[in-house]
């Protein structure tokens, strides 16, 4: 990979081996389905079999919890429309104001999606046109042999009202919404007990404002709050809403600087679990079911596109360590596994129909993490250079950003130290003095690094192109600009090796994201 002329800047790390803060839960590396045209062409009708492409990349990526029937359209979702022949389902409305289609995507389909990529679905009823019955029945359909479906939440963003037509048929009060929780969730553990229940909810930070109810949390809480397994929120995108003159650097430092405001708001929602739920916090965790890096909504934004770029992979990376260090979150589902447009994890290589299907950076940073990742958190320090992020679209200001995040792990075993560096520096590779304390490494150490030329290299993945829709040339670095360069293999992971000791320095390149392995010695 290209390297920058800029100083190496220099940092140091302490590693107490000794000290776990928290055991990951499997279910933090989860993902969303959407069921819209066939999963984005996931499901091919005529052999009825996912794309084999995709279930090997969502497996090799390591995803586990599957977020179904996706976002926004889960709450005109009425699940019987997608199950039986092809030939009798109905043709039905995405949601208002929308394009229509068949459910081919359904629930069948997306369970042996699940199975196959060795995964588990989790299910959001739909609470915005549906009801406590239908909700319940469809708990039955799926475990009515076993628990096929253990995770469900009820709704999908009714807190927004933003004046849509299909926000607009289905936003609530806090209070509506609490009863209809008590509601739909008695009659669901009805159809099974062994079910976990979610409800939604979310504290706005700063210019990330999407609750438009003043105390949701308060009164969901405090009315439902007996019936709650998890509280799940849309806390972890960034930087979004970014203008067209923004300058590509400074987009990217408010970018690399929001991981540090999602920790502190993940703070703030255990604080009102604990406040406002006593009662029932010690079972009540917290699931960001959807995350990601997202800039701009529209195909003719200059940065509509940069949801694919290395910087974008680096973004992914230091929110997962933002999970791994927040003691209540259990659930995290990146958004979205595939897709056709911007907001894909595995994407096009072709921008043509049908979809020749790639790893992107961030889907490539998930994955290294995954396979290079122990479940036991334990505690390490930092101290690096830092600087002061700008205020940009939806990121507010925000001092001391530290070039280098690190988080590390054990093994279940304890046998094997894993350390998860980020350098979010975007032309200076970081010297750091690494210590382990209460771990004796063998000499061999095992690294893997994912790099390219530069923050806004990429895959090569592109949007599909349609007539009539305008995608625009996308920003690109002034110093160093790769967006136009993209093509498989600008960005890579390189394995490597090292001399490992207690103590010893490795240098960490610019705009990286790098996974070192330690074994014990006997």
């Amino acid at each position: 990979m290209a390297q920058t002329t800029a100083p190496v800047l220099s940092a140091s790390v302490t590693v107490e081996a000794d000290n776990v803060v928290r055991t990951i839960p499997s279910t933090i590396y989860g993902s969303n389905l959407e069921w819209v045209w066939n999963g984005y062409s996931l499901w091919n009708q005529a052999s009825s079999q996912p794309d084999t492409t995709l279930v090997n990349l969502s497996r090799s990526m390591g995803t586990t919890l599957l977020r179904y029937p996706g976002g926004m359209y889960a709450d005109f979702y009425h699940w019987r429309d997608g199950i039986g022949a092809y030939s009798s389902r109905p043709t039905v409305s995405f949601r208002p104001g929308d394009t229509s289609g068949q459910i081919i995507f359904g629930t069948d389909e997306a369970l042996q999606f699940a199975d196959e990529s060795h995964g588990q679905l989790m299910i959001t009823v739909n609470a915005g046109t549906g009801t406590a019955s239908e909700a319940a029945d469809w708990v039955r359909y799926v475990n009515a042999t076993k628990l096929r479906v253990e995770y469900w939440e009820i709704g999908n963003e009714l807190y927004i009202n933003d004046g849509s037509v299909a926000q607009s048929a289905i936003t609530m009060d806090p209070g509506t919404y609490a009863a209809r929780v008590v509601e739909f969730a008695e009659a669901m553990r009805a159809a099974d007990p062994r079910i976990k229940i979610g409800a939604i909810g979310g504290q706005n930070q700063g210019a990330y404002s999407l609750v438009a109810y003043p105390d949701w949390d308060q009164i969901v809480l405090q009315k439902a709050g007996s019936q709650i397994d998890f509280l799940a929120v849309h806390n972890a995108y960034a930087p979004v809403n970014v203008n067209d003159t923004d300058d590509l650097r400074s987009v990217y430092a408010a970018m690399l600087a929001a991981p540090s405001l999602i920790a502190r708001n993940l703070q703030t929602l255990s604080n009102q679990i604990l406040t406002f739920a006593p009662s029932f916090a010690a079972k009540i965790g917290i699931a960001v079911t959807e995350w990601g890096p997202f800039f701009q909504s529209s195909p003719s934004g200059r940065y509509a596109q940069h949801t694919r770029t290395l910087g974008s992979a680096l973004f992914a990376a230091d929110t997962l360590k933002t999970f791994f260090e927040s003691p209540t979150t259990q659930i995290a589902n990146f958004h979205v596994l595939n897709d056709l447009s911007i907001m894909c994890w595995i994407c096009s290589q072709s921008g043509s129909y049908p979809a020749v299907w790639t790893e992107t950076p961030e889907s490539m940073a998930f994955g290294l993490i995954r396979n290079h990742f122990g479940t036991q958190v334990v505690s390490s320090t930092v101290n690096a250079p830092a600087y002061t992020s700008p205020a940009i679209g939806a990121v507010v200001s925000v001092p001391h950003v530290p070039y280098l995040d690190v988080v590390s792990s054990l093994s279940a075993d304890g046998t094997t130290l894993y350390v998860l560096a980020i350098n979010k520096s975007l032309d200076s590779s970081l010297q750091t003095s690494l210590r382990l304390n209460k771990f004796v490494p063998a000499r061999a150490g095992l690294s893997w690094t994912l790099n390219g030329a530069g923050i806004d290299s990429t895959t090569g993945t592109m949007p599909l192109q349609v007539p009539g829709i305008y995608w625009a040339p996308q920003e690109e670095d002034s110093e160093n600009p790769e967006f136009s360069k993209g093509a498989p293999g600008k960005v890579a992971i390189t394995p490597g090796s090292f001399e490992a000791a207690a103590s010893f320095t490795y240098t960490f390149p610019a705009h990286s994201v790098t996974a070192l392995q330690f074994r014990a010695i006997n």
